[in-house]
């Protein structure tokens, strides 16, 4: 085959797209107006550096209020061909439980009062139960007990989280970013903090420090200054 003697061309490696430390101050005023359930969810992704997939599969057990820990245990994604699936994280140490702080849980307790009120408000036309299949098609029937659900209460496709994120920027003229530049923006400003990067790498899930820093070499501006 003679096109195996040509050199492809060389990948061009993309920055990962994240906020500076007053962007991300923006976006938070800015969600101060938007709907409970997109501003829990942005505000998780931000706090908690969570992919949305895995924000998708949270359920209520997963989210322990007296202790501030999330727990990921899962991650939805849609396939072509299979429709929504639910499995586990990518690498062993996705699956993990970090601390939060006090506003990420402030907003969740706000949500949640929201979302039991919705359910009284649909009475049997809300979705108690769920059918979830996995990665191999195999499907199960258990208990809703998603954290973020459709507004009758069934699942959620991770597309319509970056749907809404795009409608929201645009509307409040925001600069250009998506629902995983919230993770990146989250692992950013920690290291810019000075957390190290072992830690970092342990509340995102990566599955090691080295993966961190390949990605996150750039950092912020503001860590730049500083080094000079």
């Amino acid at each position: 085959n003679p096109v195996r003697r040509a050199k492809p061309p060389k990948d061009i490696e993309k920055e990962a797209r994240y906020l500076t430390d007053e962007e991300a101050q923006r976006l938070i005023a800015a969600l101060s107006e938007a709907p409970i359930k997109w501003r829990a969810i942005c505000l998780l992704m931000l706090y908690g550096g969570f992919r949305r997939g895995e924000v998708a599969a949270l359920e209520w057990k997963d989210i322990d209020f007296e202790a501030r820990t999330i727990t990921v245990r899962h991650t939805a994604q849609f396939v072509t061909g299979m429709g929504l699936i639910t499995k586990d994280p990518k690498s062993r140490r996705g699956q993990r439980r970090i601390t939060l702080p006090a506003a990420a849980f402030d907003v969740l307790k706000e949500y949640k009062r929201w979302q039991n009120s919705q359910r009284l408000a649909m009475g049997d036309r809300w979705t108690d139960k769920i059918t979830v299949k996995n990665e191999l098609g195999k499907e199960k029937a258990q208990k809703n007990d998603r954290v973020f659900t459709a507004p009758e209460g069934g699942l959620i496709v991770p597309d319509s989280i970056t749907r809404w994120v795009n409608h929201f920027r645009k509307k409040h003229d925001l600069p250009e970013f998506t629902p995983h530049s919230l993770r990146h923006t989250n692992v950013s400003l920690m290291l810019a903090g000075g957390t190290p990067v072992q830690v970092v790498s342990d509340r995102v899930g990566h599955s090691t420090a080295a993966v961190t820093l390949g990605v996150y070499a750039h950092m912020i501006p503001s860590v730049d200054q500083a080094a000079a």
